[in-house]
């Protein structure tokens, strides 16, 4: 009953802005509504609702609370495309891509094809690409492997073309 009489004065609000008292006792006595309580419209009169709604609260802070928590972790991976030079003219550059393609280590994916390119009286470089996981594989690490340990007398030097976060 109360709700209904707060519905009436919310429905004519805007008409009753500037009328007198007298007449919302009039309109509430025409209605029929009893206006005994006139408390809090957004209070809650009944007290079980109360209680279960606190149930329901607490038992969803429990459900929250023994569930683990599924959290993506962003792994932060980097595209690099890199060129590597050679002492000789005549070396073979398809040999030497297989033999690097060939390198695996965890976090490195590496791009299945690689560009040789012209650089002056014959001589090319190649060009090629990986992914890293930047966590798992340093860049540095990976040069100085293929340069200083592994292919000394093929590689002259690594450079750096494109180095974009993914």
């Amino acid at each position: 009953s109360y709700r209904q009489l707060f519905f009436f004065f919310s429905s004519r609000r805007r008409h009753t802005r500037f009328l007198p008292v007298s007449w919302a006792r009039r309109c509430v006595q025409e209605t029929g509504i009893n206006a005994e309580y006139m408390g809090d419209p957004f209070a809650d009169d009944n007290e079980e609702d109360e209680a279960e709604a606190k149930k329901l609260a607490q038992k969803k802070k429990d459900e929250a609370k023994s569930k683990p928590k599924k959290e993506k972790e962003v792994i932060a991976k980097s595209m690099v495309i890199f060129e590597v030079k050679v002492y000789e003219q005549e070396q073979n550059l398809d040999d030497l891509a297989k033999k690097l393609l060939q390198y695996q280590q965890d976090g490195l994916h590496w791009r299945t094809e690689y560009q040789k390119v012209d650089i002056a009286y014959g001589m090319q470089k190649l060009q090629i690409g990986a992914t890293v996981e930047d966590a798992k594989v340093s860049v540095d690490d990976l040069f100085d492997y293929f340069k200083e340990q592994q292919y000394p007398e093929e590689i002259q030097s690594i450079d750096i073309v494109s180095f974009q976060k993914v």
